[in-house]
């Protein structure tokens, strides 16, 4: 699919696009209603702008699309659209020892108790033990920091996910 197909869309179809990358409400109706768009720079771009400025209830509700790092069946049931981009996203960690994988498991339950939220990290190309050692970190932020981190790094896989469908 490209900027021209975007373009023509129904609104439906274009809505079920977007949700492909970001589960927020607020940015998919933006990214509809700024439409059309000049080229593939331009859509990208929009998709960076339409992040800036969304509450946190935005930012939640984007969260809520995401499974839990270790865990892509998590997310199977809820938004079967994001999956494989999960499991893409997540594949260096597949490959982590039975030590690391425990350790993450751990680490996202403490997270979401302390937080509200799944950890979330743009996975793509970190081995599990980065992934681990992130997750580790960010445990010692404040909540309001951890959603400000959390956002910046739903805007990086926004956008991965949106160029790996242009």
């Amino acid at each position: 699919m490209g900027v021209e197909w975007i373009n023509t869309a129904s609104v439906p179809e274009l809505e079920s696009f977007f949700r492909r990358c970001c589960t927020c409400e607020t940015w998919v109706q933006r990214m509809v209603i700024e439409r059309p768009y000049n080229s593939r720079d331009s859509l990208l771009q929009a998709a960076d702008v339409n992040w800036q400025g969304l509450d946190e209830s935005d930012y939640l509700q984007a969260f809520e699309g995401h499974s839990i790092i270790g865990d892509i069946q998590s997310l199977a049931m809820k938004y079967a659209d994001t999956r494989t981009f999960a499991y893409d996203e997540q594949s260096r960690v597949t490959t982590a020892n039975q030590e690391i994988l425990q350790a993450l498991a751990t680490g996202n339950a403490e997270y979401q108790a302390r937080f509200g939220f799944v950890f979330l990290v743009c996975a793509t190309d970190k081995s599990a033990g980065e992934i681990l050692e992130f997750l580790q970190a960010r445990l010692r932020n404040t909540r309001d920091m951890e959603i400000q981190h959390a956002g910046q790094e739903q805007c990086k896989i926004t956008r991965i996910r949106l160029e790996s469908l242009l």
